[in-house]
C-alpha cells in the first residue's frame, strides 16, 4: 500500500472496505466481480486514479477499456474529477481503430482503412448475386449482418462455418445453406475491400493480424498500456479476448471488472466464460474481489433479484447481493385481461405517480422487445404522456438524465447500465420473459438462461419500485391464447418461500 497522503486520502474517501481492497491491489492480474449497483465504475477510476497519484502507474501508459464512447467518456471525466489526466479510456474498437491507424501508417503506402457503420449495401449486394432477390426487408438484412458480426467475433474460419452450424444447431437467417451464408460473406468483403472501408469487427481482426505479424510494432504498442483495466468484461468475445492477449504479451498487469449475472449479449458473441476463468488463465492473481453491497436498489428489489438468480443452475457462479438501502415497497406482479388493457394501466400509474410529485424522468418502462416498447409508445402519445423511447444503446451522451420531463421507454438490453427510480416491466409471460428459445438441449438451456440475466438486469434498473405486469391475452375474449407467467417470477416465488422457511 501507498504512503498516505492528503491526495490519496481524497482519492479513497467513501470507498467500502472491499472497494478499498480493490482500489488498493494495482498490481495485476486482479479480477473484480462487481453486481448491479455496486459502484464499479467509481472502484476502478479511483483505483486508476491512486496508481497514478502514488507514482506506481505512468498515466500515458494506462489503458481502459470499456464498452461504448458513452462510458469511455464517463470515465475520462471521473478521472479528471480525480486529478488524473492523459490515461487512454477508449472502447475496444475505439483503441483498436487508434492503433490500427498507426501501424498502417508504417507498413502500408495506401490511406487508412475507413469505418463505415452502415454494411447494408454491401450485404444486399452479395445477396442479390447469391439469391437472386433485391426485395429484402430491411430487418432480414440486419440479421445477415447480424449474423456476420458472430461469424467474427467467434473467430469462426470460413472454411469451419458450415461445421460449427451443424454442432450448434444454429439457424441460418433467410434458410441460407451454410455455403450460400459464406458466398455471401466472400462477396461483401470484397465490396468493402473494393471501397476501402471495414467495420468494427473488422478493426480488431486486422489489429490481431498485425500484432501477430509484426513484432515491433507490437511491442511498440504494448509500451502505451503497461497497466490495462477491462469493463464489463463479462460480454468480451473471443475476438476481443485474442486481442487483449496479444496487448498483454508476457505483461500481468491487468484488471478485470464484470458480472456474469449480466452477461446479456450472448446473441452477439459476448461470453462470460472468460471473467469466469480468469482466475485459471492469469494464475495466481494478486486480488480476488467481490463488491456484493448494492448502492442502487431497495432491499425487496435485490432480494426479489437474488431470488431469481437463486433458481438457475449456474446459480454458483453468480454473487447475492445485499442492498445498502431500505426494504422500500415489495416488488408486484399486476395481471391484466388484454395487452391495451396492461398499456393503458401502465400510463395511468404513471399519471398517478406524477401527480404525486414523481418526476416522468425517475420512471422508465422496460420490455423486452422494441415491438413492445413501441406499442406502449403508442398508448403515452394517446394519453399526451411525454416519452423517449430507446430501442438501441445510446451511445452519444452520458449517463446523467436529461431532465426534460419524459417517461422512458426502453428495451431492457438499451437501459443496461441505466437506472430510475420506478420502472416497469410490462408482458411478464411466457413466449416474452423468456422467449422461445431455439434449438434443442444445450443450446435451449443457454438461451433460457439468458432470459433469467435480461429479466434480472431489467430488475435492478429499479432503485424503489419495480411493477411487473403481465395481460392473460393479447385481446378480449382470446381463451385459444392464454398465457402462463414467466417462470422467472413462479421462481421467485417458490425461492422467497425457501428463505422464509
Amino acid at each position: 500500500m501507498a504512503t498516505s497522503s492528503p491526495v490519496l486520502d481524497a482519492i479513497s474517501e467513501g470507498l467500502d472496505e472491499k472497494q478499498s481492497e480493490a482500489m488498493q491491489c494495482i498490481n495485476g492480474p486482479v479480477r473484480i466481480i462487481a453486481g448491479a449497483g455496486a459502484g464499479k465504475t467509481r472502484t476502478i477510476t479511483r483505483r486508476i486514479a491512486y496508481a497514478v497519484a502514488s507514482k506506481q502507474w505512468d498515466a500515458k501508459s494506462t489503458l481502459a477499456v470499456t464498452y461504448t464512447n458513452k462510458a469511455a467518456e464517463e470515465m475520462k471525466m471521473r478521472l479528471l474529477g480525480l486529478g488524473v489526466h492523459d490515461v487512454q479510456a477508449s472502447t475496444f474498437h475505439s483503441a483498436a481503430m487508434s492503433q490500427l491507424a498507426y501501424a498502417w501508417n508504417r507498413l502500408a503506402d495506401g490511406d487508412v482503412p475507413r469505418i463505415e457503420t452502415d454494411m447494408s449495401q454491401y450485404v444486399r449486394t452479395a445477396l442479390l448475386r447469391v439469391t437472386g432477390h433485391d426485395d429484402l426487408e430491411d430487418q432480414e438484412v440486419s440479421d445477415i449482418m447480424q449474423e456476420l458480426s458472430w461469424m467474427k467475433v467467434n473467430l469462426v474460419p470460413y472454411e469451419d462455418y458450415a461445421r460449427v452450424c451443424a454442432r450448434t444447431h444454429r439457424t441460418i437467417p433467410l434458410e441460407l445453406s451454410p455455403q450460400q451464408f459464406v458466398d455471401v460473406a466472400h462477396i461483401a468483403e470484397n465490396e468493402k475491400i473494393h471501397k476501402n472501408v471495414i467495420d468494427f469487427d473488422d478493426s480488431l481482426l486486422l489489429l490481431s493480424h498485425i500484432l501477430d505479424e509484426y513484432e515491433e510494432i507490437a511491442d511498440e504498442l504494448r509500451k502505451r498500456m503497461r497497466h490495462i483495466t477491462v469493463d464489463e468484461y463479462q460480454d468480451v468475445s473471443p475476438l476481443q479476448h485474442r486481442v487483449l492477449t496479444q496487448w498483454l504479451g508476457g505483461n500481468r498487469d491487468i484488471c478485470v471488472v464484470g458480472d456474469p449475472a449480466q452477461t446479456i449479449y450472448s446473441y452477439a458473441g459476448a461470453s462470460s466464460y472468460y471473467l469466469l476463468n480468469f482466475n485459471k488463465e492469469f494464475s495466481p492473481l494478486s486480488a480476488d474481489v467481490e463488491l456484493d453491497t448494492d448502492y442502487r436498489s431497495s432491499g425487496h428489489i435485490v432480494n426479489y433479484a437474488n431470488a431469481v438468480l437463486s433458481a438457475s443452475p449456474m446459480a454458483d457462479d453468480y454473487i447475492e447481493l445485499r442492498s445498502a438501502n431500505d426494504s422500500g415497497p415489495q416488488v408486484t406482479l399486476t395481471k391484466f385481461a388484454t395487452d391495451e388493457q396492461q398499456r393503458q394501466q401502465i400510463v395511468s400509474r404513471i399519471l398517478w405517480h406524477s401527480k404525486r410529485d414523481m418526476k416522468l424522468d425517475d420512471i422508465a418502462i422496460l420490455c423486452r422487445t422494441r415491438a413492445r416498447a413501441r406499442a406502449i409508445a403508442s398508448t403515452c402519445k394517446q394519453a399526451q404522456v411525454p416519452y423517449r423511447l430507446r430501442t438501441e444503446p445510446d451511445d452519444g451522451v452520458l449517463h446523467a438524465r436529461q431532465e426534460d420531463g419524459k417517461v422512458t421507454i426502453s428495451t431492457i438490453h438499451a437501459a443496461k447500465g441505466l437506472e430510475w427510480d420506478t420502472v416497469f416491466i410490462p408482458d411478464c409471460f411466457e413466449g416474452n420473459i423468456p422467449m422461445n428459445p431455439e434449438g434443442t438441449g444445450q443450446a435451449h438451456e443457454q438461451q433460457i438462461e439468458e432470459e433469467r440475466r435480461v429479466f434480472y438486469v431489467a430488475l435492478t434498473r429499479g432503485e424503489k419500485r419495480a411493477y411487473l405486469c403481465v395481460a392473460r391475452s393479447a385481446h378480449e375474449n382470446d381463451y385459444t391464447a392464454q398465457r402462463t407467467i414467466s417462470r422467472f417470477i413462479s421462481d421467485a416465488a417458490a425461492n422467497k418461500r425457501k428463505v422464509r422457511s
